[in-house]
């Protein structure tokens, strides 16, 4: 989650600074351990 928030960081700047949310579970689809969702707004 760590690396994610640092990509973001990268990415948007100051911008991809936000609350995060992470959920670890034994299982999910396609075996992934980690799943990552955003919700974002862009401006024109």
């Amino acid at each position: 989650m760590d690396g994610c928030s640092d990509l973001l960081i990268a990415i948007f700047g100051k911008h991809g600074t936000r609350t995060r949310t992470s959920i670890g579970v034994a299982s999910t689809p396609d075996q992934i351990p980690l799943e990552i969702e955003a919700a974002v707004e862009i401006q024109e």
